[in-house]
């Protein structure tokens, strides 16, 4: 807040985020309306990104501000970001798409934007992020949580404003201040508070005007039950999620083709939502020689240890198992037989023929494994040769 020429202006960034963050997120600005108690003739501008109207509301009365008073509000519809709504399977399961696109080449791909409620779910999001992507690319993967360093925020802000780092993951302290406007997918992992707040993140994405895509995965029962009945809608996807969200926030939605995956498919996201657009082995016909076993090179005892920690990690994040143990997800039996055959697997069907008790669920996380280990060779085709062309 700025007195210049008897006239003051507020940027409620300041007061607004007092409604969703609570009392004790920075308690200066909670005795602005204090201070304007000692100055009510003077003029006040207020200006914020976008506010539900209760939020609206609420500033005003935070700042003393008298019947009659301006409000002007446009549209908060962002036309060019494409809104996704999705349930919690695993994490593995749920950032396939994205772990690929990592593991490949984690240098060049679009910049990523992950929220997480919580600084220990930031942790463990950041370190299978960085398992899959290898030595080679974990640098393209950072943390951003408001326990860090003033220095050590900047310090991967900047990396990411010049795309050395192509993937955050952030609590919701990645947020005031920031204007990046390359990125191409924000995924919100865990409802939000609100519908204020969940604007706010994924607002994030496409700053450029150029397409962009915003996925938002509810968790367990528990979480959806605490979420605001406007998340339940979201959540529900029984109606357009756009509708639904600017609804709540006071605007409408605009005509678009590409609206949200209510209203079309979710393969039709652009391609920088990488976990939207996992790589799934092809099943085309490959030559008779090939198709018989896969090249020689390849560790199956470092194959066996990748599928006991996938099934580890599997078991982790679905407790509907809990009483059966990690051997719910892949039996020890199942694990060896992979192990043994895994260079005559190469599809989904291979493998679900092949080993019982693998579920097709599962099946392209084993085969990724598998891949690793064992990639398919690239077959060179031979050039046919030209015919007689001088009677053409």
């Amino acid at each position: 807040m700025c007195r210049h020429n008897k006239f003051w202006h507020s940027s409620n960034s300041t007061v607004y985020t007092i409604c969703f963050r609570g009392p004790d997120f920075r308690v200066a600005f909670a005795q602005i309306g204090g201070l304007r108690a000692h100055c009510l003739n003077t003029p006040v501008m207020a200006l914020t990104a976008s506010a539900s109207p209760n939020a609206v509301e609420g500033i005003k009365k935070d700042l003393l501000f008298r019947e009659g008073n301006i409000h002007i509000s446009g549209s908060l519809d962002r036309p060019n970001l494409f809104l996704v709504s999705k349930k919690k399977i695993a994490m593995q399961k749920d950032f396939l798409g994205l772990l690929q696109a990592l593991r490949k080449d984690g240098r060049a791909i679009e910049k990523q934007l992950i929220y997480v409620p919580i600084r220990n779910q930031a942790m463990d999001v950041w370190k299978m992020l960085q398992a899959h992507a290898g030595d080679r690319f974990k640098a393209s993967v950072a943390y951003f949580h408001s326990s860090m360093s003033p220095d050590l925020k900047a310090k991967v802000l900047k990396r990411f404003k010049d795309a050395e780092v192509r993937v955050v993951v952030a609590t919701v302290a990645f947020g005031m201040g920031i204007d990046i406007p390359d990125i191409s997918c924000v995924v919100v992992y865990g409802l939000p508070k609100s519908m204020s707040q969940l604007y706010q993140e994924i607002g994030r994405a496409g700053r450029s005007g150029e397409p962009a895509t915003a996925v938002v995965f509810a968790g367990k029962c528990k979480e959806e039950e605490d979420a605001e009945d406007c998340l339940k809608q979201f959540v529900a996807k029984r109606s357009c999620i756009r509708a639904v969200m600017l609804k709540e926030l006071g605007s409408q939605a605009a005509d678009t083709d590409h609206c949200c995956s209510v209203c079309q498919e979710e393969a039709t996201a652009p391609r920088g939502a990488y976990l939207l657009h996992p790589r799934v082995p092809k099943t085309a016909k490959r030559a008779a020689a090939t198709r018989k076993k896969k090249r020689q090179e390849g560790d199956k005892k470092k194959l066996e240890k990748s599928l006991y920690e996938l099934r580890n990690e599997l078991f982790e994040d679905d407790m509907t198992i809990a009483h059966v143990g990690p051997a719910g997800v892949i039996s020890d039996s199942a694990i060896i037989s992979i192990k043994t055959q895994a260079q005559s697997i190469h599809t989904v069907e291979d493998l679900c023929k092949k080993v019982k008790g693998v579920s097709e669920d599962i099946a392209p996380f084993i085969l990724d494994k598998i891949e690793q280990e064992f990639p398919e060779p690239i077959i060179k085709r031979r050039r046919r040769a030209l015919g007689d062309l001088t009677n053409v």
